[in-house]
Parts: structure tokens; C-alpha cells; sequence
């Protein structure tokens, strides 16, 4: 209900008739009933039909849902929150959880999703004012686990030289 704009009594019609339609399939587990889209291209197509802004919106609540369930577990939770407000234009809190996400990638050795984190907030640095020092850092860690990494040669040598023009 979080998500929505409708009430329980509606939201229950929707997913019955999704459910008659094959659109979702109901899971039962040990956390409750989840539901899922049957197939990848009707998430897309359905994605693909709204409106940027409506898009914007629905990343925002959830964002802001999975913070308020989950505050108590919210390292497990960074890359999701680092795409939902990503995908949300907040960009204050899209550059936090993504060097958070990217800090947890690195720590698993998984560098191609650190990196990708990582871009996203140096992308969005450049969008807005920024705290010199943040992103120099930031473009330092960047820049080292690309080059060494060998993620992306070229890319990780200019974020080194943006670092240090800083």
C-alpha cells in the first residue's frame, strides 16, 4: 500500500485481476505472499507505458519504504535504495547510497558493480554543487579500482587526473 495510491480493498481487485490475467504469479514463503511479474518483458512493458515523472515517483516511495522497514538492516539494503533514488532524481541521497552500494561491491570483490555505483555518484556530483574533497575521494577509489582492476584503463587514468586537479 505503500507504493500506491489505492486503497487495500482496490489494491486486492488489481492483483486478482492480474493474477486471472497471468500477468503475476503468488508466491507464499516464510516472509509473507510476494508477488512477481510472470515474465520479464511484462515488467518492461509495463514499466514502459508510464510517465517519466510517474516512474520518478514510484522509484521515491519505494526508496523511502525500504528505508522506513528496513532502518534497522539498511547495509543490505544500499543497492537498492542506491537505484531507487538514482531512478527517483534525488540526488542527495542517490550519491549517498551509491558510494555506500560501491563500498559494499568492493568489499565482495565484485569491482564492475563497485564501479558502476561509484560512476553514478561521480556523474551526479557533476550535476550540483559537491564537496571538493568528497569527490576527489571519491574520483581517487574510482579511478584506482578501474585502472587496477582493469575495469577501464582509459576512464580510470582520468579520474585519477580529476583527483588530483582537485
Amino acid at each position: 500500500l505503500a507504493l500506491t495510491e489505492m486503497d487495500e480493498a482496490g489494491l486486492l481487485a488489481a492483483l486478482e485481476d492480474a493474477l486471472a490475467a497471468q500477468l503475476i504469479s503468488e508466491q507464499r514463503g516464510g516472509g509473507g505472499t510476494t508477488y512477481r511479474f510472470s515474465h520479464a518483458l511484462v515488467q518492461e512493458t509495463l514499466y514502459g507505458e508510464l510517465s517519466l515523472a510517474r516512474r520518478q515517483r514510484i522509484h521515491l516511495k519505494a526508496a523511502r519504504a525500504l528505508e522506513e522497514l528496513r532502518a534497522t538492516r539498511i547495509d543490505s539494503m544500499t543497492t537498492q535504495l542506491a537505484h531507487h533514488y538514482y531512478q527517483g532524481n534525488d540526488r542527495d541521497k542517490a550519491i549517498t547510497y551509491s558510494r555506500r552500494a560501491g563500498d559494499g561491491a568492493l568489499r565482495v570483490y565484485a569491482w564492475e558493480e563497485a564501479a558502476r555505483h561509484w560512476n553514478n555518484a561521480l556523474e551526479l556530483m557533476e550535476d550540483g554543487p559537491a564537496n571538493d574533497e568528497d569527490r576527489a575521494s571519491l574520483l581517487q577509489a574510482f579511478g584506482d579500482l578501474t585502472y587496477l582492476a582493469g575495469v577501464d584503463d582509459e576512464k580510470g587514468v582520468h579520474a585519477l587526473e580529476q583527483a588530483l586537479a582537485i
